[in-house]
């Protein structure tokens, strides 16, 4: 038996054990991203949405025109689908789950657990903003804008708990917690890096709470230009090492596989 983890760009995973590959929040990157990924890349048996912002579910025509499977969101993503396609096929796929559900895929167990989103901090907003890359990539950003209004987070980040076997899994779609829930700690944590500037602050609050025993950073590349950027990630690589030297730190690359064990 055995259990890999690829990062495919972006918030992008896939986990697939010997008979089950499931998808979380697949996503083409936009012209002048740094990495070039394809359709074909997202084949699975299931795909799990972390929230409904156009990062997130803006693929999802594409990926369900070519590969028909179940996709499980939360309300405003369903809402938000809707909003981008009208096909009924893909509308037939769509399963709505609620925070603590529980579902099997496969060979995973899978909870459904209270996330946060990460804000969007003012020094942030105005870098981007007035970036010269809002003219090199002014055609992606009038595309972004307009899907971005009519895809809302409404608070509705979730965290996905997989357990397969004994190896529990945790994939975030957004750098926050619900300080109010009670987690428990990984094997695994595959925790994003991008959207505030000062993501080694919520990134070691976001370990304090869940402790787990290795991190796989992602969502740290430019997937959308102008409104994404290449995150250095040396910082937290350092401050895990230093705050947390018991936790094995990844950086993946693109489309290899992370995590390989014989269970």
């Amino acid at each position: 038996m055995s259990l890999y983890i690829k990062w495919l760009g972006n918030a992008s995973v896939k986990i697939e054990s010997d008979h089950t590959r499931i998808l979380i929040d697949p996503f083409i990157e936009y012209p002048g991203g740094e990495y070039s990924t394809k359709v074909n890349e997202f084949i699975g048996d299931a795909v799990l949405i972390t929230h409904g912002h156009v990062d997130h579910i803006s693929s999802l025509p594409q990926v369900l025109s070519h590969y028909n499977m179940p996709v499980y969101m939360t309300k405003t993503p369903i809402k938000n689908m809707h909003k981008l396609t009208k096909d009924e096929n893909i509308s037939r796929n769509i399963r709505e789950i609620h925070c603590l559900d529980e579902i099997d895929i496969g060979d995973f167990h899978i909870k459904v657990l209270p996330g946060k989103h990460i804000h969007f901090d003012l020094k942030l907003i105005l870098k981007t903003l007035f970036s010269k890359r809002v003219i090199i990539f002014r055609k992606n950003l009038m595309e972004l804008t307009k899907i971005h209004r009519s895809c809302p987070e409404n608070k509705e980040t979730v965290i996905y708990e997989i357990t397969y076997h004994d190896t529990c899994i945790m994939v975030m779609g957004s750098l926050g917690v619900n300080d109010t829930y009670n987690y428990k700690s990984p094997d695994i944590l595959l925790m994003t890096y991008q959207g505030n500037s000062h993501l080694e602050k919520h990134a070691k609050h976001v370990l304090e709470v869940l402790r787990p025993k290795e991190v796989i950073v992602t969502h740290f590349d430019d997937a959308f230009p102008p409104l994404s950027n290449t995150v250095d990630t040396s910082g937290l690589e350092e401050m895990i090492h230093s705050d947390f030297p018991h936790m094995i730190y990844i950086k993946p690359k693109i489309n290899e596989p992370i995590i390989r064990r014989d269970l």
